[in-house]
């Protein structure tokens, strides 16, 4: 009897993790959709934001200027690289996502959208 129930223990505490991971996952991606968002509005120049994959970018807008003094002109050679501007690297969302992609796999779930769009999550 007491290794019967000693497995339903295992599978709620399993279950209970999972349930805690899965919230906290939810949690996460709605705060980096929050953080990303925000960077969008108090930068115009930006034209959106994309994760997927284990990855996540803001893209120029075309016709704007980039850091460097270049006019963006095609959507090919827009994306912002990590590193490249200090605004996104000492974002609150770029913290967030070095301390908790790794954990919660944030990037992992595919999300993309503009300051004021809808967010797209197949592409």
């Amino acid at each position: 009897m007491s290794v019967i129930l000693g497995d339903r223990m295992k599978d709620s505490k399993r279950q209970a993790a999972t349930d805690y991971y899965m919230k906290a996952s939810k949690c996460a991606s709605e705060y980096v959709e929050q953080e990303a968002r925000k960077i969008l509005v108090e930068h115009p120049e930006l034209n959106e934001f994309v994760m997927a994959m284990g990855s996540w970018h803001f893209s120029w807008k075309v016709g704007a200027t980039d850091d460097k003094g270049i006019v963006i002109e095609e959507y090919m050679n827009n994306v912002i690289l990590d590193g490249e501007i200090e605004f996104i690297d000492d974002s609150d969302l770029a913290y967030f996502m070095a301390e908790w992609d790794s954990v919660l796999k944030i990037t992992g779930e595919p999300m993309r959208f503009t300051a004021k769009g809808k967010m797209r999550r197949d592409w």
